[in-house]
């Protein structure tokens, strides 16, 4: 009886915590979080209960928001451990496991095992859910960025263009979800020499954001930015320096001009206009 008591108060500090959590209250989610898993800790049956599992992966949650990635990583392995003891590998929260450990693995730089995690996650939710479903539009662009970042573009593509499919039929085609993968399928034709495959892509994504986002929301400013890049690629100089006129200015409203993205906006400016420049004397008329 005093067993089943104390399991009763672990989840009631763990609720309370993901109460707290939600409100961004987070020192005191971690300290109801830390109640839970030294309760469930010492009443729980075996090592490998689901329940201790979930206390990890919550805690993990916080580590994440705090920007304490090794920490983070620490406890969404324990709790990945857990789930495929219990449950093996062929389930849906050691497949969560995977995708949030390839996650963190992604932003630590440890790219080759983040594919490998993030690959797992993929295959058991595409096998489970099937290839059209929301989460695995969200799989497939974890994946798609991992493999961008290694620089296999083919492969990347691949899937940054699977993600747009999937979202777009699941979310719409005005959906800001929608945005970001056909900025992502522009970045990565661009980085090909399609520019003008590249150029059709990061329209619709600016268009997109402004009706979704609306017009002056940092992210248009971005695709700003990433329609410019390839403007700039094809040479065409006036056009691009628009585009980047346009996005210092709304994200200097947005974001302030000390911020990092307006600074890259005006280094932008500076060298498509030297480039403008250099040209305009390399060709001389007849």
């Amino acid at each position: 009886m005093a067993t089943k008591k104390h399991r009763a108060i672990a989840t009631s500090y763990h609720a309370i915590g993901a109460t707290l959590r939600l409100q961004d209250r987070l020192d005191e989610a971690w300290q109801f979080y830390h109640e839970a898993l030294d309760i469930r800790l010492q009443t729980a049956h075996t090592d490998w209960d689901p329940i201790i599992a979930d206390t990890y992966t919550s805690m993990g949650v916080i580590l994440l928001q705090r920007d304490q990635l090794g920490l983070a990583l620490e406890h969404y392995i324990k709790a990945m451990e857990i789930y495929r003891k219990k449950f093996g590998e062929d389930h849906p929260d050691t497949a969560d496991s995977y995708n949030d450990i390839g996650v963190i693995l992604e932003r630590q730089g440890d790219l080759e095992r983040s594919q490998n995690y993030l690959t797992k996650a993929l295959n058991f939710q595409v096998r489970k859910l099937g290839p059209e479903h929301p989460t695995v539009g969200d799989a497939y662009n974890n994946l798609g960025a991992v493999l961008w970042q290694l620089g296999r573009l083919d492969a990347a593509l691949t899937y940054q263009k699977n993600a747009l499919q999937v979202r777009a039929n699941n979310l719409g085609n005005d959906h800001p979800d929608t945005a970001l993968s056909l900025g992502n399928v522009g970045v990565i034709l661009e980085q090909q020499g399609k520019y003008h495959e590249a150029k059709e892509h990061q329209r619709k994504a600016l268009e997109v954001r402004q009706r979704s986002l609306g017009k002056d929301h940092p992210e248009v400013g971005a695709s700003y930015v990433n329609l410019g890049i390839v403007q700039e690629r094809m040479l065409e100089f006036d056009e691009a320096i628009d585009c980047y006129k346009k996005a210092q200015q709304l994200l200097n409203k947005a974001v302030g001009n000390e911020h990092s993205w307006v600074e890259q906006a005006h280094r932008h400016i500076m060298r498509c206009e030297k480039k403008k420049e250099e040209r305009r004397k390399a060709v001389k008329p007849l």
